[in-house]
């Protein structure tokens, strides 16, 4: 039974972590628009989980909002329930700047919470995982683990493909590059769809990320597909958008 709770926070962990494989870099342009959307995510063909994700404004401030609970049969053994948030602002060049992230995973036996807050005068962020804090020193044009998708879909949006970013994740300043593979068009259940294609390769272990973006839904990822190192294959597919106008 042990086995079978990890293997479920791992699944509910990784409908999260799909969202979160891009970053940072964008000038000044329009604002990105408030949005809601669901997603379903399958482990070799099976649906386990689904994730809500939801943009908005909130004063000077924006809130971008994950929440991921399991689905289907998944959803008889486990009630776990992982609630992420970033509170943001736009940078002076446009860039996103993360103010405060959080995380919270109900529901089970391991439940965790994390609270990071940046200081950019100081070049810092400080940690509270578990109430144990510390602080880490980090560059401009950091981001938290959830806001990779709205920089990424920044950057696309102004033509950059292959792209670097620095991701202030697990306690560590990690680095990741994503690679554009190509333009591709997808069938979802929203209709056929224009996207660009980029993958990470995460490490030697032969984990790879892809992810498609629309070009008519302000690139938002309409897929995303994951193999790991043990050969799993995990996929997230949108199943409904609402706020982004089709253009």
């Amino acid at each position: 039974m042990s086995r079978r709770r990890g293997r479920t926070r791992g699944l509910l962990l990784t409908a999260c972590a799909l969202l979160a494989v891009s970053l940072p870099l964008a000038a000044a342009h329009a604002p990105l628009p408030e949005f809601e959307a669901d997603y379903t995510l399958s482990l070799n063909g099976l649906d386990v989980a689904e994730l809500q994700v939801r943009l908005h404004r909130e004063g000077e401030h924006y809130m971008y909002e994950s929440f991921t609970r399991p689905i289907g049969v998944l959803a008889l053994f486990r009630d776990d329930r992982i609630r992420e948030t970033s509170q943001w602002v736009y940078g002076r060049e446009g860039q996103i700047q993360p103010l405060r992230y959080t995380y919270q995973h109900t529901g089970s036996k391991r439940e965790r919470e994390a609270d990071l807050r940046f200081d950019w005068a100081a070049g810092k962020v400080l940690n509270r995982v578990e109430n144990e804090p510390w602080t880490m020193e980090i560059p401009q044009g950091t981001q938290d683990k959830l806001g990779y998708q709205l920089a990424l879909m920044l950057d696309l949006s102004h033509g950059r493909r292959d792209l670097s970013y620095h991701v202030a994740d697990g306690g560590k300043l990690k680095v990741y590059q994503v690679d554009f593979q190509g333009m591709e068009t997808l069938q979802t259940e929203l209709g056929d769809l224009r996207t660009v294609k980029v993958q990470r390769q995460k490490d030697r272990k032969g984990r790879v990320t892809t992810i498609w973006c629309a070009e008519k839904l302000a690139y938002l990822p309409v897929k995303i597909t994951h193999r790991d190192a043990d050969g799993s294959f995990f996929t997230l597919r949108v199943t409904a958008v609402n706020g982004i106008p089709a253009s």
